[in-house]
């Protein structure tokens, strides 16, 4: 489980369960607040027991997320069976209660951090994966940027890979 605190009496929870199969992971976003804990979204073919979710993770691999406010976080996700360009995000607000898909993260096969200082505003790093017809070709190490809610991600910094 992985907690980030967002302001007096407010934590947002990843639980990322064990293993994978067919290209998803076991994944459940939680709020919390003195009250409790509420269960918000959940990876679709891996529900948690006894945890009763509003919808769907926004993609089948557990990413980074980041605690904006006590009201608002980002969760980011990821498909590698979908390919390159497949990081998808949701921003949940009303401390849970609701939920909007917020298109992909541009520019990033595996998202492994994030940063947002609001809804609009934030950072996400992670790798690219550059392809041919044979595979993979190389790998970047990038962090993108947006600063209109995920409608553009402008890089800000791109590394290749050693290998």
């Amino acid at each position: 489980m992985i907690v980030q605190c967002a302001g007096t009496g407010s934590a947002w929870a990843l639980d990322i369960g064990p293993g994978a199969a067919s290209s998803q992971q076991p994944h459940v976003g939680y709020h919390a607040s003195p009250a409790g804990a509420v269960p918000i979204f959940a990876e679709q073919y891996f529900p948690h027991p006894g945890a009763r979710v509003r919808t769907n993770s926004p993609g089948s691999y557990a990413g980074p997320f980041s605690a904006i406010s006590p009201a608002a976080a980002a969760f980011i996700d990821w498909c590698p069976a979908r390919g390159p360009g497949t990081a998808p995000w949701d921003l949940v607000t009303g401390s849970g209660a609701s939920l909007a898909w917020e298109r992909n993260v541009g520019g990033l096969n595996d998202p492994q951090a994030a940063s947002f200082v609001s809804p609009q505003l934030g950072w996400v790093a992670g790798i690219v994966n550059h392809y041919n017809a044979t595979g993979i070709t190389r790998q970047d190490q990038r962090i993108v940027v947006t600063d209109d809610g995920g409608r553009t991600w402008r890089i800000q910094y791109t590394s290749p890979i050693a290998s």
